[in-house]
């Protein structure tokens, strides 16, 4: 199954893939608000890494944090 990501600063949204292999970019300007979350999400990505986890890759469109998308509704028929 394919994982989906979102940016959590811009619209985008897409496969884990798409993310990955996209060219990296410098991270677009932010508001201070926007920007100490932005630390959060880092901080997170860290402890995450830190206990064996994996690095979400960053938003191909802005170059800021990615989050995992939950697939609510979709079962499998039969």
């Amino acid at each position: 199954m394919e994982k989906t990501i979102r940016c959590t600063v811009c619209t985008w949204r897409g496969p884990w893939e798409i993310a990955e292999s996209a060219p990296r970019i410098r991270a677009a300007e932010v508001d201070a608000v926007t920007e100490e979350i932005q630390n959060a999400y880092e901080e997170r990505g860290a402890d995450s890494v830190a206990v064996g986890g994996h690095a979400t890759p960053p938003c191909p469109m802005c170059g800021r944090h990615t989050v995992s998308v939950k697939l609510h509704g979709y079962r499998s028929v039969g």
